[in-house]
């Protein structure tokens, strides 16, 4: 699902010193006396995110205390980063090109950036680089203000992978036969490794039901589950049976299953579709869904 991008290489003193320049003198004097602490906060991010325990960093959300000071560094991020005439621009504009797709859902166009600690709870690290992830508009809305309470809880970061997540495919695709109701759907879920550690399964369940993948995944498969159909119709006028529509899925699997992207949804979807007796005995035939109900 998620792919894995290099943590941006800016340094955080620089890009807080950059942004609150040519502030208004007395602005200016409270947001220089908040820069080491901004400093501080970014590595204990950096260190806590290579331990995958993101969620200790608690503290740093009552940080400052005093309400002003905590609203005075929020809006760095919008009036100093992001506005397109503000001085940290630049950087706002290289983490957001790091990556063309959404590193969070791997179907969206990255379009903003994403606060993997939210903004408003966790001022220090408002333009904390390692704290900003180039995202599409879905997955940034859906994510909202979530901050992992727990372990379990920790949304994945692209910056700061678990390596064991590229190893073995763990999204699973599940193809819904028709009812009354709908026509033919693909459902996704979360099937773990068995020998990972089970804070490892909450994770990626974390990360399913807070960007709200499930529903997503199943809407972005609907065109491609409606081509590939198509497609094995074409390949059955070609006299292909059903163990040679099972080996074309399978090879359309691997291909688009590769490296970091065996658990994306097309890899899944094809996976689904190259094991389901239903489907390969015959249900390719049935109509999709074009507009899949959310229940």
């Amino acid at each position: 699902m998620r792919r894995s991008l290099t943590p941006p290489p800016q340094d955080p003193r620089d890009v807080y010193s950059t942004c609150i320049n040519n502030t208004h003198r007395v602005t200016f004097a409270k947001l220089a006396l908040a820069e080491d602490d901004v400093v501080d906060a970014a590595d204990q991010f950096e260190a806590a995110a290579q331990k995958q325990a993101l969620h200790t960093l608690a503290h740093l959300g009552e940080q400052p205390t005093n309400r002003l000071d905590r609203e005075r560094l929020a809006k760095v991020y919008d009036g100093r980063l992001v506005r397109t005439s503000g001085p940290g621009r630049k950087t706002y504009d290289a983490i957001k090109a790091r990556s063309a797709f959404c590193p969070l859902c791997t179907i969206g166009t990255v379009s903003t950036i994403d606060h993997y600690l939210p903004k408003m709870k966790y001022p220090l690290l408002a333009v904390v680089p390692v704290n900003l992830v180039p995202a599409c508009g879905d997955c940034n809305k859906k994510k909202g203000e979530h901050a992992p309470a727990t372990e379990e809880d920790q949304t994945l970061h692209p910056y700061f992978p678990v390596q064991t997540l590229f190893e073995h495919p763990w999204l699973v695709a599940r193809i819904l036969p028709p009812t009354a109701d709908r026509g033919m759907v693909a459902t996704f879920s979360v099937t773990p490794h068995p020998k990972w550690p089970p804070v490892l399964a909450a994770r990626l369940n974390s990360h399913l039901r807070v960007l709200e993948l499930d529903t997503r995944f199943t809407y972005a498969v609907v065109s491609e589950l409606s081509a590939v159909s198509n497609l094995v119709a074409t390949w059955t006028t070609y006299g292909l049976a059903r163990d040679g529509i099972h080996r074309m899925l399978a090879d359309q699997a691997a291909a688009r299953g590769g490296g970091e992207s065996l658990n994306t949804p097309m890899a899944a979807l094809y996976r689904a579709l190259a094991e389901d007796g239903w489907y390969l005995n015959g249900g390719w035939r049935s109509a999709v869904e074009h507009v899949p109900s959310e229940g």
